[in-house]
């Protein structure tokens, strides 16, 4: 959630002339030694390792490795970040963005059965 609130206001700043703001607030740094990128990139490449791991339901405190919720949320985050980073000029973590949305979306498919 974090990753598509930061890529909102990045589209924000972008709109309002203020890109060169994205590197100095390292929302978005195209540079991997800086912070893996910076917010955006860092959290969403966390998600393309980490989408198989056990999460935590954000009402029942339970966790598993196959919330609903969290998995829509990353496939959302990952295809509007794949966007983002193809806008910026990073075709490499665009294409792994999608990849493993399209990942997500297999695993969000299995919960539902047709009816």
């Amino acid at each position: 959630m974090r990753a598509l609130t930061l890529i909102k206001y990045s589209e924000l700043l972008i709109k309002a002339g203020r890109q060169d703001e994205l590197n100095s607030l390292n929302l978005w740094t195209g540079d991997d030694n800086n912070m893996h990128g910076g917010s955006i990139a860092f959290d969403l490449d966390h998600v393309v390792v980490n989408s198989k791991s056990e999460t935590c339901d954000l009402w029942e405190e339970i966790r598993s490795d196959d919330m609903f919720w969290n998995k829509f949320t990353m496939r959302r985050a990952l295809l509007v970040g794949a966007k983002f980073a193809s806008k910026m000029g990073d075709k490499t973590r665009a294409k792994t963005y999608l990849t493993a949305a399209s990942s997500l979306a297999d695993q969000l498919n299995a919960h539902w059965n047709g009816t």
